[in-house]
């Protein structure tokens, strides 16, 4: 059975190529979002109003901040930030970043979308802030006004601590990068594309989180995150069907390791690609005749 969805995306519903699980979901995960950006649809979801911690999908946010500021001329790509004597590294993932470093904005950006950089987006928001605090402030009137209506920072890096953590979920995270994908799609996906991060000073290679880059052809974003709380969750984006206005987003959200983070989001990315193709249902040279009420003749639809 066909099903057209807008005129323009049909679906073929073939259930021996579904991963259903005994919840009826056809991904192992707390809650997922998948969308097509071509005809703004949501093509499958489960629990994706779900509030769960972001992690550091928070991220995401921390980047739009960052590169809207470059694009409005408060901050410049080449722009280099001296690491402050008094600087200790946050943990977990980072650069590496030491005290008295000198690193550029363009720089900070690559580590924080490619390996996570915890020391980045602390470095970005209190550049770009002030301080954290108030930076935090801003990522939270940016969700607001893009209707992240589950969302809530309290930090830069989705890392938790005492005071609480940020929250989300996976419909928030799903609009975010829908945004950022429409709003700066050659920045956003040279930099997440990338499999690694070199370091010419140090002659280091620090590979991409992202690891479902070497498991599905086409991934070339978007963000990954994990916490004992949130689990591992991403943000996946590949392009669909060879339409250069279309692109699936697939946000899973807390799955029990990195390998069931990947099997999550490539199920739904694969259940996409084997269930919906986009077929012009209408010609746009085609004469469509109507008829009219009380034996009228057909008339041509001009």
């Amino acid at each position: 059975m066909k099903r057209v969805i807008i005129s323009i995306i049909a679906s073929l519903m073939l259930f021996s190529s579904l991963c259903v699980y005994a919840d009826g979901t056809i991904a192992s995960a707390r809650s997922y979002w998948l969308y097509e950006t071509g005809t703004g649809k949501v093509l499958a979801e489960y629990q994706a109003n779900l509030v769960t911690p972001a992690a550091s999908l928070t991220k995401l946010m921390t980047f739009l901040l960052t590169v809207e500021s470059i694009y409005k001329g408060s901050l410049q790509w080449d722009e280099t930030i001296i690491m402050p004597a008094s600087y200790v590294n946050p943990g977990d993932s980072s650069m590496d970043l030491t005290p008295g470093q000198r690193v550029t904005v363009r720089q900070l950006v690559n580590g924080l979308m490619i390996v996570s950089a915890n020391d980045a987006a602390k470095i970005l928001a209190a550049r770009l802030g002030g301080s954290e605090d108030d930076f935090v402030k801003h990522m939270n009137i940016r969700a607001e006004e893009l209707g992240m209506k589950h969302t809530f920072f309290v930090n830069a890096t989705g890392l938790p601590f005492e005071g609480g953590q940020n929250l989300t979920s996976a419909a928030d995270i799903g609009v975010l990068s829908d945004y950022l994908l429409k709003t700066y799609p050659d920045l956003l996906l040279a930099i997440t594309g990338q499999h690694g991060l070199y370091n010419p000073e140090t002659d280091s290679f620090k590979p991409t989180t992202n690891t479902l880059m070497t498991l599905k052809k086409g991934v070339d974003g978007l963000k990954t995150g994990h916490t004992d709380d949130a689990g591992y969750c991403m943000a996946a984006s590949m392009p669909f069907l060879s339409r250069k206005d279309a692109r699936l987003i697939a946000v899973v959200m807390g799955t029990r390791s990195e390998k069931a983070r990947d099997e999550a989001a490539k199920n739904l990315l694969d259940w996409a690609e084997k269930n919906y193709v986009f077929k012009n249902v209408i010609d746009e040279k085609m004469i469509v005749t109507a008829g009219y009420w009380r034996g009228l003749a057909s008339k041509p639809i001009q």
